[in-house]
């Protein structure tokens, strides 16, 4: 596979991971000093600088029944050497117990080849843009 196909398989598991649960699969997604930045649209949510090592505790129990799927937008890849950045928009739409708005977030991901020659996520700013408010995203640091 070439970098970009290797990027955007990662994107897709990242997403298709987290939706089932499979918090294995999901950590093997990000590098060993992989960071993940996260605001809800009610900024009741704040994920702020969470390594991986603490992905499990912070993420585990939210992994468990998660009502939503994500439906991913096909991403900007920026490949330079070694570093790419990836951004995208991703849609899930609404649990059967909330409003049928659909959800929308913004993702900014920094992915780094590593020794093994594999693509791994660096860091994650992950925002949600819809439901109430527009101004919450992670902006890329």
């Amino acid at each position: 596979m070439s970098d970009f196909e290797q990027i955007l398989n990662l994107i897709s598991r990242v997403g298709f991971s987290f939706d089932e649960g499979d918090l294995t699969s999901f950590l093997g997604c990000w590098a060993d000093d992989g960071v993940l930045n996260f605001v809800s649209a009610d900024m009741k949510t704040v994920l702020d600088s969470v390594p991986r090592q603490e992905m499990e505790k912070k993420l585990g129990g939210a992994m468990a029944g998660y009502p939503h799927k994500h439906f991913v937008s096909l991403p900007v890849v920026d490949i330079d050497g070694d570093e790419a950045i990836a951004r995208y928009f991703t849609l899930y739409p609404a649990a059967a117990s909330e409003p049928a708005v659909p959800g929308v977030s913004q993702s900014h991901m920094v992915i780094r080849r590593q020794a093994d020659g594999r693509w791994k996520l660096y860091r994650h700013n992950l925002g949600n843009i819809s439901r109430t408010r527009t101004d919450v995203a992670y902006q890329p640091r």
